[in-house]
């Protein structure tokens, strides 16, 4: 299977990479840096807020790239919120071919009214965070098909 993770070099994306990689998958990266620690069949270092073209057409796609500023830089314009998580997410999925997309969002688009939050929880995305990643689950549901699409 080919597999492409987005955020490879991050905490969760390397921990995926090396449980994917003792399956004999081949695994391609894409990240900001120029380069990737792990031995990757390919890394794309991409800025996701720019339009792109990856020419290839994977099996799955794990999206786990994302701003994440939930407790520190608070003061980050929104604006950069919008470009990375719904522009970038928007720039991946026109970039290549693809048979499942699986979005990684975050249960901060829930309400936190109760003590256990449910996929049935009123969404009320507080913060910028919260707020871009619902939008680019939208956003996929829109431009996805249903049965090549996975939010979790």
């Amino acid at each position: 299977m080919k597999v492409l993770i987005t955020g490879v070099n991050g905490f969760v994306g390397g921990y995926l990479y090396s449980r994917l990689k003792t399956l004999d998958h081949k695994i391609y990266g894409l990240g900001m840096e120029p380069s990737s620690p792990y031995d990757l069949d390919e890394y794309y270092s991409v800025d996701i807020t720019e339009k792109f073209q990856l020419n290839q057409e994977f099996d799955a796609i794990i999206h786990l790239a994302a701003l994440n500023r939930t407790t520190i830089g608070a003061d980050i314009d929104s604006q950069i919120f919008h470009q990375i998580n719904v522009e970038g997410t928007r720039n991946l999925i026109e970039s290549c071919g693809f048979s499942k997309f699986i979005y990684i969002s975050t249960a901060a688009v829930y309400a936190r009214d109760d003590e256990v939050v449910t996929e049935e929880s009123p969404i009320a995305p507080m913060g910028n965070y919260a707020k871009t990643k619902y939008e680019a689950e939208l956003l996929c549901q829109k431009l996805i098909p249903h049965k090549k699409l996975i939010i979790l």
